[in-house]
């Protein structure tokens, strides 16, 4: 009987992570360009083919890019390519972010704080529109 149970839980896991990845897939036609919603779900994307796509929407959510999670934000540079190519993105992000009254401390360099908090927040909405409660 534990056997059967196991098996059947598999099936289901396997059933829920088919589900997600469709809704990965159809979030990703939706933002098909090159904006930064479409470039933090591509990393979401490329984690759920290694199995921890919703593992990584977890940790970036919970833990921060500070806590080394998005490997592409680690460095300084890889933030300021980042900046630079999401630049109108980003800076309207944390237009509408303090709008809302969000305190934001602009550390130097301000091109890494300001990356970060775009992922975080663009990972954040990606949860929200998969309908996750994290």
């Amino acid at each position: 009987e534990d056997e059967y149970k196991l098996e059947w839980s598999l099936i289901v896991e396997a059933v829920e992570r088919q589900k997600f990845t469709k809704q990965l897939e159809e979030l990703a036609e939706m933002h098909s360009d090159s904006t930064l919603y479409g470039a933090v779900l591509r990393d979401v994307i490329d984690n759920e083919r290694d199995g921890y796509g919703l593992d990584y929407i977890k940790d970036v959510i919970s833990q921060g890019c500070q806590s080394d999670v998005v490997t592409r934000l680690i460095s300084n540079t890889d933030c300021k390519e980042f900046f630079i190519s999401h630049l109108d993105a980003i800076i309207e992000l944390y237009d509408e972010r303090r709008g809302d009254g969000m305190e934001i401390e602009l550390a130097s360099p301000i091109y890494t704080t300001l990356s970060r908090l775009a992922y975080e927040e663009t990972m954040r909405r990606i949860a929200q529109d998969l309908g996750l409660d994290i």
